[in-house]
């Protein structure tokens, strides 16, 4: 239930180390222009949360809005072993904050390429902030009935050890997106199940799915998570069956 987004993984075959990230800032009508040069990987979601306490420095007490953005991923160049970093800019404008109110449907809801865009979007982006170890930024996309429902401390305490178990990430992908409305046993609303399939080097199988509840403004927050996973360690000397087995019992979707 929810979409995906493949990890491309960067072809790096060099004797000499990587440069360290580097961001720019640039104004630009309406708000600013994010730049991250040196950046290593492929993946956009990665480069967004890399540069998210930027973003939130730069709105302070405004709601960020991620505009457009635009990657040159990270090549080998094989005749020198040498590196030509990537390049990734992104597009943000700081808006006064809207109170996340849930959308009432009186009416079938027909889910737009905009909507499946977005809501895509916030739940990769709401794994990889988590996943690296970014607890107020990931308790931010939670909806107000999931922050009042979850210990603060508690949250900060599970994600910031995430980064040691998850380590670094090698593709995840959503797989599917369903919508519901008006489910029963919630508040009424639009809400969307987003099923994500991925590894990474700490953890052989990791999927599950991000429950995500539109707002008035059409935004999306997430109101429940559901995962399962197999240590990469655990996974060592398992035959590819047994493997498909643990998929299948960890109701992974691909």
């Amino acid at each position: 239930m929810i979409k995906y987004l493949v990890w491309l993984t960067a072809l790096v075959s060099s004797a000499s180390p990587a440069a360290e990230p580097k961001i720019v800032i640039k104004s630009v009508e309406g708000g600013y222009r994010i730049i991250l040069s040196q950046f290593s990987g492929s993946d956009y979601s990665v480069a967004q949360a890399m540069i998210g306490p930027t973003v939130e420095r730069l709105c302070g007490a405004r709601t960020p809005q991620w505009g457009k953005f635009s990657m040159k991923a990270m090549l080998s160049a094989a005749k020198s072993r040498s590196l030509k970093p990537g390049r990734f800019e992104q597009e943000i404008t700081c808006v006064d904050p809207v109170p996340p109110q849930a959308v009432v449907a009186t009416g079938p809801f027909a889910a737009t390429d905009a909507d499946e865009q977005l809501a895509k979007n916030t739940a990769l982006r709401f794994l990889s902030l988590r996943d690296a170890g970014d607890a107020d930024a990931s308790f931010g996309m939670l909806s107000p009935s999931m922050r009042t429902t979850t210990d603060r401390e508690n949250w900060k305490s599970t994600v910031s050890a995430m980064p040691t178990k998850f380590g670094k990430l090698v593709e995840r992908r959503v797989v599917k997106v369903t919508w519901y409305v008006d489910p029963p046993g919630v508040d009424a609303g639009v809400y969307a199940a987003a099923d994500f399939d991925g590894r990474s080097t700490g953890l052989a199988i990791h999927c599950g799915y991000v429950a995500l509840k539109r707002q008035s403004n059409g935004e999306y927050l997430v109101v429940r998570i559901e995962e399962g996973n197999l240590a990469a360690k655990d996974a060592k000397g398992m035959t590819s069956e047994k493997i498909l087995e643990m998929r299948a019992a960890l109701q992974c979707r691909n």
